[in-house]
């Protein structure tokens, strides 16, 4: 099961849909304003990581959410699931089903931890 952060409730749902037919699991999080002090820098604009012990996920869609103001975007954390000594592969179903229902032009970014979809 990955977290799932977003800004936008259309796109929130359009995943967790996505998700569901492709039998994969995400988890709706809120975008919990508090854990932002924890991106502060003394030496820059923000810290890209908090340091916090089990906030990264969060912090990451909090990060997120400075760097993107019109688009609306999802944060699908799935740094735990994707990894289980080997790569599994998950995501990439919920992803193309998604890409595929989706009836706006959609713009895709992954990194090897996360993945943030943007749809304008």
């Amino acid at each position: 099961m990955a977290a799932l952060y977003a800004n936008d409730n259309d796109l929130k749902d359009a995943l967790e849909k996505a998700a569901q037919r492709s039998n994969e699991k995400l988890w709706h999080m809120p975008l919990e304003a508090a854990y932002k002090e924890s991106l502060k820098s003394s030496i820059a604009d923000l810290k890209n990581i908090s340091g916090l012990k089990g906030a990264g996920s969060i912090t990451a869609a909090l990060f997120l959410q400075e760097f993107v103001e019109k688009a609306h975007w999802a944060h699908i954390d799935m740094a735990g699931p994707v990894w289980d000594g080997y790569a599994t592969g998950f995501g990439v179903k919920t992803l193309v089903d998604f890409v595929l229902h989706s009836k706006k032009p959609v713009a895709a970014a992954a990194t090897t931890t996360e993945t943030a979809v943007k749809a304008e």
